[in-house]
């Protein structure tokens, strides 16, 4: 439960909620955390509930993905997603800030 990652090449995340949790609400409950998000429930009519993340510095994605954990009340899977995705995120800021200035 909580959330699924789905593989990226840019520097968005397609991330779908699980366990019933809503894209609007949740879009709604980080804003007030100053953490923005891109609800797509009305981009994506399939039924379910989608959001996307940016990349953001390493501070920045810290706090979007314990804010996550802690919204979501994220369980051994959905925490395994949110690793992935700092993980990546991490990479991503060395490439761009500490490797390739």
């Amino acid at each position: 439960e909580g959330l699924r990652v789905y593989p990226s090449e840019a520097n968005y995340f397609l991330c779908e909620l699980l366990g019933g949790y809503n894209s609007t609400k949740l879009a709604g409950e980080l804003l007030e955390d100053n953490i923005l998000i891109k609800d797509l429930s009305g981009k994506i009519r399939n039924g379910r509930q989608y959001i996307r993340v940016a990349i953001r510095t390493e501070e920045e994605n810290d706090k979007l993905i314990g804010t996550l954990r802690i919204r979501l009340k994220c369980r051994c899977r959905s925490t395994k997603s949110l690793v992935l995705i700092w993980s990546i995120c991490r990479l991503r800021w060395i490439r761009k800030y500490l490797i390739f200035p």
